[in-house]
């Protein structure tokens, strides 16, 4: 193959060519921003889905979510965890909870599970996501979760990690209809180990890649309720913004 026809492999600027930015556009104010990849972790039954249906209901309908503002676009959701009729009943207790009509954002969130029970997000899957992507405009695409998901993908294995990360990433590219979406993983925190580290100094399961490779990420954990006055709240932690201040945990009952 000569010169001419081999594929450039790198892309070269100078300080004079170097883009200014256009700023960062976000889904959810300061902490998703399109054409990212961004982490949600948290243990089993903390309310990861609660949450998400939440951002969920609030992009699409371009309301505020916990105080911040959100990008209104349409939202994706790919459940690898679950099934229709699980999540189904607890879709409708959060819109209920916030007062969004049924066919309000009827055109604005799509709702997918594999055909086949248990399969795992495949190249084909991948591919297929890519084209609709482009065609439509998504602010949000959430993938829940990463252990289901991916499970053939070996969390400790960096190689592995990295690869579905680059995969993932093809899916917040810019489309004709402006920015990526945000990609949206939810993950698990590990078990916490007695005297050890804290969840949040352990973060979520598995490579660093994960978290090198997105450019937020927020570990959803309970407050003990001796510490609330014996309420039932949930705290969101953020564990990385490379794009914007990092923001002292917001509590959630």
């Amino acid at each position: 193959m000569s010169d001419q026809q081999r594929a450039p492999l790198w892309r070269t600027f100078t300080p004079g060519t170097m883009p200014k930015g256009a700023g960062v556009r976000w889904v959810w104010d300061e902490r998703l921003p399109r054409g990212q990849i961004s982490f949600l972790g948290g243990s089993a039954g903390v309310g990861k889905s609660v949450l998400v249906w939440g951002l969920a209901f609030s992009v699409a309908a371009g309301r505020p979510f916990l105080d911040a503002e959100t990008d209104q676009g349409r939202v994706l959701y790919l459940d690898f965890d679950s099934e229709p009729e699980a999540q189904g009943e607890l879709m409708h207790r959060v819109r209920r909870g916030l007062g969004i009509a049924p066919n309000a954002v009827e055109d604005a969130i799509t709702y997918r599970v594999p055909h086949t029970i248990g399969r795992s997000m495949s190249t084909d899957m991948l591919d297929d996501l890519r084209e609709e992507i482009q065609r439509g405009d998504y602010a949000l695409v959430i993938v829940d979760a990463w252990t289901s998901a991916f499970y053939t993908v070996r969390s400790n294995d960096t190689e592995q990690v990295a690869a579905m990360m680059g995969a993932l990433r093809s899916l917040t590219v810019p489309t004709d209809h402006g920015p990526g979406p945000n990609v949206l993983i939810v993950d698990h925190a590990p078990k916490p180990i007695q005297n050890g580290p804290s969840m949040l100094e352990r973060g979520i399961i598995g490579s660093t890649m994960k978290l090198a490779g997105a450019r937020s990420a927020f570990l959803l954990a309970r407050v003990p309720p001796k510490d609330v006055q014996g309420r039932d709240v949930m705290a969101l932690h953020a564990l990385k913004n490379n794009l914007a201040r990092v923001h002292d945990p917001v509590g959630v009952q």
